[in-house]
């Protein structure tokens, strides 16, 4: 078989390719809190990790102290397990051979009050969560998509640059743009 020749139109492409970098700050914190309590009763654990989680849950919807709306906050897990190894304080409280029960629940919160996140830690904390177990900041999908925008459009324009200046340098114009490929990474 004969290899084809390029065609003329294939001898005038010239590949380039851009990109597009935009720094910014974060506008949305998701935080998760835990609350966990520990009884040889399951029952009595139980009724302990709901009344701590309706302080935790109340304070952090409370207008005056932590103002979250129902979309930014909710429980994301529960769980009851056994423990299996407990440590020294849970033997004394509750006798060497008892069987201990460990109720743990998770708060979620979604928020875009970033300058709010410290309070909303120390609200938590000081009123019945055990601990935070994640703190992400992140970007909305709003200014997620308008970052991207942005990025898209310099890293459009570098590459017609370098289009431009590699054509200008051979003596050439340059034609219409024959394909774009855009990388999903951001």
């Amino acid at each position: 078989t004969m290899a084809e020749e390029p065609t003329d139109a294939d001898s005038r492409l010239i590949h380039v390719s851009g990109s597009g970098t935009i720094k910014t700050v974060p506008d949305r914190c998701d935080i998760s809190f835990s609350v966990v309590t520990k009884n040889s009763d399951v029952r009595a654990a139980q009724k302990e990790n709901s009344r701590k989680m309706d302080l935790v849950m109340n304070i952090l919807r409370d207008p005056a102290k932590g103002n979250l709306t129902p979309a930014e906050i909710g429980t994301s897990s529960y769980s009851i397990s056994e423990v299996y190894s407990p440590d020294d304080a849970l033997k004394a409280k509750f006798g060497e051979n008892t069987v201990i029960y460990e109720v743990s629940n998770t708060i979620s919160v979604e928020t875009s009050q970033m300058d709010r996140i410290g309070d909303l830690i120390d609200l938590a904390v000081t009123n019945g969560a055990n601990g935070v177990s994640s703190l992400q900041f992140t970007l909305s999908k709003e200014k997620t998509s308008d970052l991207r925008t942005r990025a898209l459009a310099i890293a459009a324009d570098k590459a017609r640059a370098d289009a431009d200046a590699v054509m200008q340098a051979m003596g050439q114009t340059l034609g219409p743009v024959h394909e774009i490929t855009v990388d999903e990474v951001y």
